[in-house]
């Protein structure tokens, strides 16, 4: 994977680009739930992990737009992770988290195209975490429109 920005969602064909999403949580129960939702919105593809060490493989082996991440997971958590990323890729991130804080969610929204979404119960939290993805994706592409 190369720190390129990636491909607009909507070339000048006309055509729509997926938006490529990894998805990372160690509770695979919420992990299936996640690649679920997020893949049955209109333009995402998903990629799911149990950990950093395995996001960090898939960062490597195939093009990701956006990376959303759960917070507190063993061994390495979501900010780690963040950072991690961040040394080597320029890839949006979307914090997704039931475990953060205000200052958590603060220190993620100083970070440039970076998002954070409390989990909850309900559909609405996994519709609010596609739209925050469409968000940043399209801020990074500067597709704003």
């Amino acid at each position: 994977m190369t720190t390129e920005t990636p491909a607009r969602r909507k070339p000048s064909d006309g055509s729509t680009t997926p938006i490529h999403v990894l998805v990372v949580d160690d509770d695979p129960h919420l992990l299936t739930i996640a690649d679920q939702f997020l893949s049955r919105e209109d333009g995402f593809e998903v990629a799911t992990a149990e950990n950093a060490l395995d996001a960090c493989r898939v960062l490597r082996e195939e093009r990701v737009d956006c990376v959303v991440s759960d917070y507190r997971m063993p061994a390495v958590d979501g900010m780690d992770l963040l950072e991690t990323i961040r040394e080597t890729e320029d890839v949006p991130f979307v914090m997704f988290t039931n475990k953060g804080s205000d200052e958590l969610e603060d220190r993620v929204g100083r970070l440039d195209d970076t998002a954070y979404v409390r989990k909850g119960v309900g559909t609405e939290r996994y519709d609010e975490l596609a739209s925050t993805v469409r968000g940043v994706v399209e801020a990074r592409d500067g597709n704003t429109e």
